[in-house]
């Protein structure tokens, strides 16, 4: 029985060396897996990178046939119309805002004593990740102005990102506005992806 034990013995040690041996010859590997973002912009709830939305001030004129008080009025806190709200997503900082306003015209021209342009501030908010927020103003003169945000700035990742607003309308003192349905102005703005 002895010997049984001892040619047991060998067979759990040649076994143990075999294994360690096929261990010791294995191989080990990796994969790396990479990619980039590229710095873009798009709108959140839209279709890709344009945006808009209409404001119908109503009637512009008040009863005595001049711009409406409750228009000239406004102000940055309370606008005309409103403000108006977008989310837009930019994986890019230091993005560049662009801000161009033309006036509010009509198509009818004006005689002497009547006005067929309003003017009005236009304004662009930015919510910034740092939980600041960038302003552009400008007058309605159909030019562009532009602020470019610091390098690390980027929009914060939230509803209601950037808005939109007009206010301060104004025209020439006492003239009367000429009759046409289609007053029509417009606030462009452009946001760049950044870097």
């Amino acid at each position: 029985m002895h010997s049984f034990s001892k040619i047991g013995a060998l067979a759990l040690a040649a076994t143990a060396l075999s294994t360690g041996a096929v261990a010791a010859t294995g191989s080990t590997g990796t994969v790396t897996l990479g990619g980039h973002v590229d710095a873009k912009c798009s709108v959140v709830g839209g279709s890709g990178s344009t945006f808009s939305s209409s404001v119908d001030l109503g009637d512009l004129s008040g009863s005595d046939g001049q711009l409406r008080a409750a228009l000239a009025a406004t102000t940055a806190s309370s606008p005309a119309g409103g403000v108006q709200n977008f989310q837009i997503a930019c994986t890019g900082a230091g993005n560049t805002i662009t801000l161009k306003a033309d006036p509010i015209k009509a198509q009818t021209a004006a005689a002497t004593g009547y006005a067929n342009t309003i003017n009005y501030t236009a304004e662009v908010d930015v919510a910034l990740a740092s939980g600041s927020t960038s302003s552009t103003s400008h007058a309605s003169d159909s030019t562009v102005t532009t602020t470019n945000l610091n390098a690390a700035d980027r929009l914060a990742n939230l509803a209601n990102n950037v808005q939109i607003k007009a206010y301060g309308l104004n025209t020439t003192a006492g003239a009367l506005l000429v009759a046409d349905p289609n007053y029509s102005g417009l606030i462009s703005v452009t946001i760049s992806p950044g870097a």
